[in-house]
């Protein structure tokens, strides 16, 4: 039932259908409900390593309210989250927007911002920029006796808008 997003393409496919689809063996077939929300955040060895100055939410466009995600952070380190030292917010989509419910906890992170990425969305209220967006890098991109760039986990042209973190709940409108 629903609708699906092919993860690393956008392209829309109509639940209770069943479809037949080729994938090489380099990509694995993976869908996102439409309505629900991928919060992606940079690749790091530990959380030391980690960047939070951006945090990516991917919305997936839906007509109905849809997911509901819990962002929880610590400092990864110590059992401080025991004292209320931790972050926790719910972030919901509720079918024309997202609502950033009250942070939670003590712990704060300096100069958070979440960069909200648009899939499937035509003309919005939103004021957008636009980037070719990928959510792995073909290791052909990289061999050099490859010509050419594969850009078949790319998504060209996705929609995205920076928000700044607040500690208290609020609201942005998408639709």
């Amino acid at each position: 039932m629903g609708v699906w997003y092919d993860f690393f393409n956008d392209k829309i496919l109509n639940g209770n259908i069943e479809y037949l689809l080729e994938y090489p063996k380099d990509k694995l077939p993976i869908f996102a409900k439409a309505g629900n929300l991928v919060i992606q955040n940079n690749v790091g060895q530990h959380t030391g390593e980690l960047d939070f100055s951006f945090i990516a939410i991917h919305v997936y466009n839906s007509d109905f309210a849809g997911d509901t995600f819990a962002y929880y952070m610590d400092d990864g380190m110590t059992t401080d989250h025991e004292k209320s030292i931790f972050y926790r917010r719910n972030i919901v989509f509720n079918g024309s927007g997202l609502d950033f419910g009250a942070v939670e906890g003590t712990y704060r992170l300096a100069n958070q911002k979440w960069r909200v990425f648009l899939h499937g969305f035509g003309d919005i209220k939103a004021k957008t920029e636009s980037m070719d967006f990928s959510w792995v890098v073909p290791i052909s991109n990289f061999d050099p006796f490859i010509k050419g760039t594969d850009m078949s986990k790319t998504i060209v042209g996705l929609k995205y808008f920076d928000i700044e973190d607040k500690v208290e709940g609020f609201s942005v409108a998408i639709k």
